[in-house]
């Protein structure tokens, strides 16, 4: 289970999504392509994020360093992203996906 904060950033000039561990470590950018509103599985094991209206996860490869498998599209797609909605999805307790539909 990774101990870190995930976050988007636009320094790149492009959306992407970061890791940096917790308590310390150096930041990992986690994508390459673009990403938003990362959120960790309830085990921490994979990063879900999304990024075009689809939705992908990223596993954790390696703890030390900090490093993730390529993201993997999911069959999740159809949620609201637009206007002021922060979370247009989540992820469940028991690790189901939450969606706001259209």
């Amino acid at each position: 289970m990774v101990n870190g904060v995930a976050y988007k950033s636009d320094e790149t000039g492009v959306f992407e999504i970061w890791v940096q561990p917790f308590p310390s470590g150096p930041r990992v950018r986690v994508t390459r392509n673009g990403g938003r509103n990362p959120r960790w599985s309830t085990d921490g094991r994979e990063l879900f994020f999304d990024d075009d209206h689809q939705i992908f996860a990223m596993a954790v490869t390696s703890e030390n360093p900090l490093t993730f498998s390529a993201a993997r599209a999911l069959p999740v797609t159809g949620f609201v992203q637009a206007g002021s909605l922060r979370r247009q999805w989540d992820i469940a307790s028991d690790g189901r996906f939450l969606i706001i539909a259209r």
